[in-house]
């Protein structure tokens, strides 16, 4: 499965962003530098992770328990143009005010790893 390792020159590792296996779901996990899992990302269907007719892709992120929402992953619609002419992506995050400075860099880092493995186009398909 695909992960990727978060680190910071101030606080050294973070943590990791692991995708999971769900059958035909998308769905991550962000864990701690310990393995503990901070919080859980939940996406829809793996064959349909576009839009084709506009539109924004959520993902949702929820507490680690998977009970409650705590925040999103947005990839938003940039309009026919760029979405099917470029390679350029516009991403939003929600999550709390409140939440650990290092859960807001594995969440920056979940939203990397949904970009390159669902939204970029290598370059033999330009």
């Amino acid at each position: 499965m695909n992960h990727v390792d978060v680190h910071s020159p101030a606080f050294g590792p973070l943590g990791r962003i692991l995708q999971q296996s769900e059958g035909c779901r998308t769905a991550f996990v962000g864990c701690d530098a310990s393995g503990t899992v901070v919080f859980k990302i939940q996406g829809g269907n793996i064959c349909c992770n576009f839009s084709l007719f506009g539109g924004n892709v959520v993902y949702e992120v929820l507490s680690a328990d998977g009970s409650t929402k705590i925040g999103a992953i947005e990839k938003v619609w940039s309009g026919i143009g760029a979405e099917y002419f470029t390679d350029a992506d516009v991403y939003s995050l929600s999550f709390p005010m409140d939440l650990h400075v290092k859960a807001k860099a594995l969440l920056m880092a979940a939203a990397f790893l949904i970009d390159f493995m669902f939204f970029e186009r290598s370059s033999s398909s330009r």
